[in-house]
């Protein structure tokens, strides 16, 4: 079976899309990436086009109600072939996050009366997935410098970058990352026990998807309400 050059691909999906698109949407001002949870942000857009994923080559069918795949999360665009010479091969990303932007949702976040422990800066650290992190994953980011991490977000905002669209992002925090104070040591225990010894057995601790999915819906109606007042500041930058 051959495999099509990128750039076909990427003018097929665009031509796929502006087929589903309306004239009017053609060349929209802002663009929101929804991630797990937060999918219902959508039900209060107004003249809705859907352009199913199933209908874009090189997508593959969505079986994750919760999930928002794209073609942007797929391709990171500093690796394989260049798609175009205009984009640049070494992307400078000390300037990824737009300040204006930033400004617009703390000025949202206290417009709405969340609080100031609501909304903070910090440093999201991004991996592949599909799994949740290790203890020593999490003691590694979080000595790295990380705040947060997560499974997505960081090729969308590359790709942004690339394109040269302003960029913020915003994560709900839904779930600590699970690092104990110290690895349980199987070793000690079996010795104690075999020396008559009471072992304390320790709670193991584990994260779940479905309690992070429920976080997400949740704040989703807070989150609808802060992305909405940023979006009505924006022609005022």
């Amino acid at each position: 079976m051959s495999i099509k050059p990128l750039n076909e691909v990427l003018e097929a999906t665009y031509v796929t899309i502006q087929s589903f698109v309306p004239s009017k949407l053609s060349s929209p001002e802002v663009g929101i990436v929804c991630g797990s949870g937060l999918s219902t942000l959508a039900d209060s857009l107004r003249d809705v086009t859907l352009v199913p994923y199933d209908e874009l080559e090189g997508f593959g069918k969505s079986t994750d109600h919760f999930a928002v795949p794209n073609l942007s999360g797929s391709l990171h665009p500093l690796l394989g072939p260049v798609t175009s010479p205009e984009h640049p091969r070494f992307l400078p990303l000390s300037n990824a996050y737009s300040p204006s932007l930033r400004r617009l949702a703390f000025l949202a976040s206290h417009k709405l009366g969340l609080g100031t422990s609501a909304l903070a800066e910090g440093v999201y650290a991004w991996v592949s997935g599909p799994t949740y992190e290790t203890p020593a994953e999490g003691r590694f980011l979080r000595i790295a410098g990380a705040d947060i991490v997560g499974m997505s977000t960081i090729p969308e905002v590359v790709v942004a970058r690339e394109e040269g669209i302003e960029v913020m992002v915003l994560s709900l925090v839904t779930n600590m990352v699970v690092i104990p104070d110290r690895y349980r040591n199987i070793k000690q225990e079996v010795e104690a026990e075999l020396a008559g010894k009471k072992v304390e057995l320790p709670v193991e601790a584990t994260v779940s998807h479905e309690e992070v999915l429920e976080t997400g819906k949740a704040k989703a109606e807070v989150m609808r309400q802060l992305i909405e007042n940023v979006i009505i500041e924006i022609p005022k930058l």
